[in-house]
């Protein structure tokens, strides 16, 4: 919760006012999303310290978690999948709005959200997972990360995670 706290702080104005709105009309599934974030945020720079700030493989790794974070919290306060789902795209979807990006790293964010969402999905009951049950189960996909270099190959590796920098 204090890494949760923390992430509110750092918000600018214009940011705070667009996610206020997410929280007005969900304020369960947005508390439940500040949960999951700051968790994603400490199991990352646990794995990979900061270099997970960086588009390489470690931040495919914590897009894709932190979508698998949301959908699993979101489903505690929401049954239905396919309402999940949507939320959690919309929400990291207006993330990746905010979160000034060139085009290239901004689609390499949105894929790997993606990929996160449909591994959760394909792999796990609605609730109950743990947060290393969730990490060990993206760690083969992180093995086999794509590394990318424009916009028009993303198509080829659907559900596969996609980097655009090499370690350095």
């Amino acid at each position: 919760m204090k890494g949760s706290l923390k992430l509110l702080k750092i918000l600018q104005w214009k940011q705070f006012k667009g996610v206020s709105g997410f929280f007005f009309r969900h304020p369960l599934l947005f508390l439940s999303a500040i949960t999951a974030t700051g968790q994603c945020l400490l199991i990352c720079d646990r794995m990979f310290g900061k270099s997970h700030h960086k588009n390489n493989k470690a931040n495919a790794f914590r897009h894709a978690l932190w979508n698998m974070m949301l959908m699993r919290n979101a489903f505690v306060v929401e049954k239905n999948s396919e309402k999940v789902r949507s939320w959690v795209k919309s929400l990291t979807d207006w993330h990746e709005t905010f979160s000034p990006n060139p085009p290239l790293a901004r689609s390499m964010d949105l894929h790997n959200n993606a990929a996160g969402r449909q591994l959760y999905l394909q792999n796990f009951d609605r609730n109950g997972v743990k947060n290393s049950q969730l990490t060990q189960a993206l760690l083969p996909l992180l093995k086999t990360a794509r590394k990318i270099n424009s916009t028009e190959e993303l198509h080829r590796f659907p559900g596969e995670l996609i980097y655009i920098k090499d370690e350095k």
